[in-house]
Order: C-alpha cells, then structure tokens, then sequence
C-alpha cells in the first residue's frame, strides 16, 4: 500500500492531492454501519435541527435516541465543544441496536467521556436503558442532584447492553454528605451486561454511608462481565465506611457467575472506617469470580463472603478474602 494510503488507514488524511488506493480500508475505533448516524451537539447544535451531520446536530441525547429506529445499526456521535450535554427529563432508551459514541471526551485515568449532565432526579433512574444491544463508547453520566436519597444514575434492565470507557458519577451537590441509597449503576432482570475500562463513581464530593456504586437487583440478571474497571468515591467521614462498592442486594441473584478482571477499589478520601469493597446480600442465588483485584483503603467483602471468591495471579484465596493485594495501613 502507498504511504498515503497507510496514513488513511491509521486515521490521517494527507493535506495535498487526491488519494488513490485498491482494496477495502476501515476506519479503526469507528463502528461500521448500514444505519443512519446523528450527532449530538450541546454548543453548537438546535432542537429544531434533524441531527444528520455535525452542522445539524440536535441537543440532547433524548433528541437523537428519538431519531433512531431500533436494529438497524443506527450510530449516534456526541461531539465535545466545551459544553455538556444537558438532559432535564428522564432519559427513557427503549429502542435496541443502538451505538453512541462521545467523540474528544477524557480518556484514560478516573474521570473518562463527553460529559452528560442529568438534573431531573427521578428516582428510579436518570436513565433508563430498556433496550437490548446497545453499545455506549466514552460517555460520562453525570448527576449532581442537592440531597435526593435513593436516587439511580443508570437502570439497565435491557439484555447485551455494552459500556466501554464511561463513566457513571451519581454524587451529592452538598458539601458535607451524600443523600443515603444513592446508586451509580443498578442492573436488574437484566442478562450480559457487559463494562470496559470504566469507572464507577468518582471523587467530586463525599459519598455518604448506604450509598453503592453498583448494585444488583431486585431482578436476576445473568452474564455480567466487567474488565479493568474502577469503583471510586470520597469517603472522608467515620459514617461513610458503610460505603458499599457493589452490592447484591437481599433476594436478588446472580443466575450464573458474575465476572471480574482487574477490578480496582479505590476510598479516595482514606476514610479510617475503610467500607467493604462488596456487601452480598441474604438467600442470594449464583457467585462472584474475581481476578487480580486491587484495594485502595478498603477492607474486605460484608456478609456472604462464601459468594465471592477471588483469583490472584493463578493463586485462589479463601473466598471473601483479598488477600495480599491491598494498599491499607490501616488494616493488617
């Protein structure tokens, strides 16, 4: 292949002539499809737009799921011009098949996407994912409510959805502690959810005690894998080492075996009351796998541990235990 034609190939287009080539090229880090593609512009774009190309881009992500049709590879691109998305209402994704993908977000480290900010605070979940194979690339979920307990970021309750490099930061706007039962992300009655590379929570401002990063349930759900994920959160008062990280809650199962590789748990603010890394709740079905996990001032796993057992570098350990992979004086 010609060097121009090698430049193309790995995403640079050269400044001068036309370029020639035989044979197929695709672009890499960009899905192939037969559907249509929108664009999500918060700076730039209008509501009375038809999202088609950059320069038509529409407001919301609301506005560009709406434009979608379900299975037909459809792609949505949000673009990052130094203004956040911002969706007021509940963000209801019914339709399947659907790819968004934030362009020119955070990438790598903690904090990671095109920022979306939610303020509607329904308590059921800010959005909602409902449909099935979907795939969300560097996005950033962001809800910044004023004390509202028991509030959900992210449902999923759809079938094979996909998240690669997001993130899911639900926290309090109060300075002095989180609502109680805010949640990140909950997954429930939902089967392969699967999560790359992101993070779950983040270190704006405290998190408060009963607040999870993750959660399990009501529902069975079934095929989790999540891969070089990290769990977060400010914990700097004695209240907040009843954190949880994940939790499975009471009756709600695992139907198979939920799987993580290279989980990192992190209590940014190095609360002396260390949370669980995991609570598993009572007369729950399925277990936990977890493979070379890292702990940053965390403790262990609450109640159940005989439902978690961890692998580090080829070796088993007791189940629940973490054993030699923690970053805590505090605890031996």
């Amino acid at each position: 292949m010609s060097k121009e034609g090698n430049l193309i190939q790995n995403g640079i287009i050269p400044n001068s002539g036309d370029v020639r080539f035989t044979g197929n090229i695709q672009a890499r880090n960009f899905p192939s499809t037969n559907g249509n593609i929108f664009y999500v512009d918060a700076a730039n774009g209008a509501a009375a737009n038809g999202g088609k190309s950059a320069k038509s881009a529409v407001l919301t992500l609301t506005a560009a799921l709406a434009l979608c049709t379900s299975d037909n590879g459809d792609i949505i691109y949000v673009l990052n011009n130094g203004t956040a998305v911002a969706e007021t209402a509940q963000v209801l994704w019914t339709k399947s098949g659907i790819t968004v993908i934030g362009l020119n977000g955070v990438k790598g480290g903690i904090n990671k996407g095109v920022v979306i900010t939610f303020t509607d605070n329904t308590a059921t979940g800010q959005t909602i994912i409902s449909g099935d194979d979907n795939t969300v690339i560097g996005i950033q979920f962001n809800h910044t409510p004023s004390s509202i307990a028991g509030i959900i970021n992210v449902a999923v309750t759809g079938d094979n959805n996909t998240f690669i490099d997001c993130q899911f930061l639900n926290t309090n706007t109060t300075a002095t502690a989180d609502a109680a039962g805010m949640l990140g992300v909950n997954l429930n009655g939902c089967a392969n959810p699967s999560f790359y590379r992101c993070t779950i929570g983040g270190t704006e401002v405290e998190r408060t005690d009963g607040a999870a990063d993750l959660t399990i349930g009501a529902g069975t759900i079934t095929g989790l894998y999540m891969e070089d994920c990290i769990f977060i959160a400010d914990l700097d008062a004695a209240a907040d080492g009843d954190h949880a990280f994940i939790e499975q809650i009471a009756d709600a199962d695992l139907g198979d075996v939920a799987y993580l590789v290279r989980p990192t748990f992190i209590n940014a603010g190095a609360n002396a009351a260390n949370p669980d890394a995991m609570t598993v709740g009572a007369a729950t079905a399925g277990f936990w796998l977890i493979r070379n996990p890292l702990l940053v001032y965390i403790t262990d796993i609450a109640d159940n541990e005989e439902k978690v057992w961890v692998e580090n570098d080829g070796r088993d350990t007791t189940p629940g235990k973490f054993v030699g992979i923690s970053i805590n004086p505090d605890t031996a």
